[in-house]
């Protein structure tokens, strides 16, 4: 589902923006360091809070969500992956909000060892394309953290 082609493009999106958003954030603070130095203090504390809250702005709007992605990608190419096999139980149209990242909560029914049934919730990428799985196939599941790197249907 993930490849490294599509982290480093992220990358390159990500310092692209971070740019994008340093390059006015030098202006205001240049300006504010000027008009400190003419001992013009309202225009001091004016660019000194525009520089603050652009930067803040920014971060939250434009770059937060790309490193949350961008971590999670991380975690799906080279972390820690476990499987687990099931039958799909089902996944939501909802899209919950996890570590920054937008995924569609998806439930399995597994067995545990001794063979007593239990479902475990597991989260798929909202911005990937659905997998056309029915209820109750049985699938194999690589996961990580409960965030799904793969799924093969058996």
């Amino acid at each position: 589902m993930y490849s490294e082609e599509e982290l480093t493009g992220l990358r390159r999106k990500i310092a692209g923006r971070r740019w994008m958003i340093l390059v006015p954030a030098a202006l205001l603070a240049a300006g504010a360091v000027t008009a400190a130095v003419l001992r013009q203090e309202l225009l001091t504390e004016i660019l000194t809070i525009l520089t603050g809250v652009l930067l803040i702005f920014a971060w939250d709007m434009f770059l937060r969500p790309l490193r949350c992605y961008e971590r999670h990608m991380n975690q799906m190419l080279h972390g820690r992956l476990h499987e687990v096999e099931g039958d799909w139980a089902g996944m939501e149209d909802e899209v919950s909000l996890v570590e920054g990242v937008r995924f569609h909560p998806v439930t399995l029914a597994c067995t545990d060892e001794a063979g007593k049934p239990y479902e475990r919730l597991l989260y798929y990428d909202a911005e990937k394309e659905r997998p056309a799985i029915l209820r109750g196939q049985r699938v194999r599941v690589t996961y990580s953290d409960r965030q799904i790197a793969q799924i093969h249907i058996l």
